[in-house]
């Protein structure tokens, strides 16, 4: 038997199997064929790589490809998505719009926790907004500042941290209990403690930690976007978390309003660090005064405080707070993380 009758001989007894194998080796060569074409006529090169459970091809030439861009890059130094001036800041939206949270089909997960899909930010950013029966002041920041730390492309998540009981209101000790507690979240690069009443007028004014502490709100309206005083630093502060540790944080003898901030700058200063400003062309705010609620007016003891000894960061501050009476309780909204604390200036319970 030639060669050839073979052949036939074996096609006519497996005619299906030869055909099924001859289509599967045809559909191969094919898609390879396809593949070469069209990496060789684009120039670039792919991988694909595995990322919060999906899986997605990246292109590894330059980057920037149409669709995604590769996952182990970081995000740019200047974010594409800024547009500099606000057209406007509706301090009148006092009503929480869901539609930012992811189960309203936005992109704000459970706790205000958001980062970029496409890029690894350079900044992880931690917000503490002091707060106190302000609900509506909180909706609006929320509805307005949200879109601004996405666009700046941060990796970010809101505290908002709620003094409740009728003791008077201590800025200072609530931010120092709430610094702690966002340390069980996340390493953070940088702590900003944020007034809630303080809505930024331009995207470009960037919340990302630089290299020394910062006051950021420079220009607010209220004041005619002036610095009253070079030792001002109240409204918005950026530290690191090794400057905030390393000033020992907020002095927490500061009960009722005022005096904490320009105490604050003292210890700046008294630690060899540099307080440095952006300029006020881009660092400008509206201040929202709807339903400004205050508890407690200006202390006459508090500014006998402000250069006191009992208030030197040697003595007082974030390794004190366990003097402190009070209770704590966090659970995660739907656009923020609620740190609830019942700090009592008397004897209580302690936590």
């Amino acid at each position: 038997m030639t060669l050839c009758s073979m052949i036939l001989y074996y096609v006519r007894r497996f005619k299906r199997g030869f055909v099924l194998v001859f289509i599967l080796y045809s559909v191969m060569v094919i898609r390879k064929l396809c593949c070469d074409f069209s990496i060789e006529e684009t120039g670039l090169s792919t991988k694909t790589y595995s990322n919060r459970e999906k899986w997605i091809t990246v292109n590894t030439t330059n980057g920037t490809p149409a669709n995604v861009v590769e996952l182990l890059a970081h995000c740019p130094d200047v974010s594409p998505f800024l547009v500099g001036q606000l057209e406007f800041v509706d301090i009148n939206a006092t009503s929480l719009n869901l539609n930012l949270s992811i189960y309203y089909g936005g992109e704000v997960e459970l706790g205000g926790f958001w980062r970029p899909k496409y890029c690894n930010a350079r900044k992880k950013v931690a917000f503490l907004i002091p707060f106190r029966n302000r609900w509506e002041q909180l909706n609006t920041f929320l509805n307005h500042m949200h879109p601004i730390f996405q666009k700046q492309q941060l990796d970010y998540r809101i505290f908002v941290i709620e003094q409740t009981g009728k003791d008077k209101f201590n800025k200072g000790a609530i931010y120092n209990i709430g610094f702690k507690e966002t340390l069980k979240y996340d390493d953070y690069d940088c702590h900003v403690f944020h007034d809630v009443d303080l809505l930024c007028e331009t995207d470009t004014n960037y919340y990302g930690c630089p290299n020394s502490p910062m006051h950021l709100s420079v220009g607010i309206d209220k004041f005619n976007y002036t610095l009253p005083y070079k030792g001002l630093i109240g409204g918005i502060q950026l530290f690191s978390k090794e400057h905030y540790l390393k000033i020992n944080g907020y002095s927490n003898q500061f009960w009722g309003w005022g005096g904490e901030d320009d105490n604050l700058f003292r210890r700046i200063r008294m630690k060899g660090l540099k307080l440095i400003r952006p300029s006020i062309d881009v660092a400008r705010y509206k201040m929202n005064q709807n339903n400004h609620f205050r508890s407690d007016g200006w202390s006459q003891a508090n500014h006998r405080l402000i250069y006191n000894r009992r208030t030197r960061p040697v003595v007082d501050g974030l390794t004190t707070i366990d003097k402190l009476h009070f209770t704590i309780e966090t659970r995660e909204s739907l656009l923020y993380t609620l740190v609830s604390i019942d700090l009592r200036q008397r004897k209580g319970r302690r936590t």
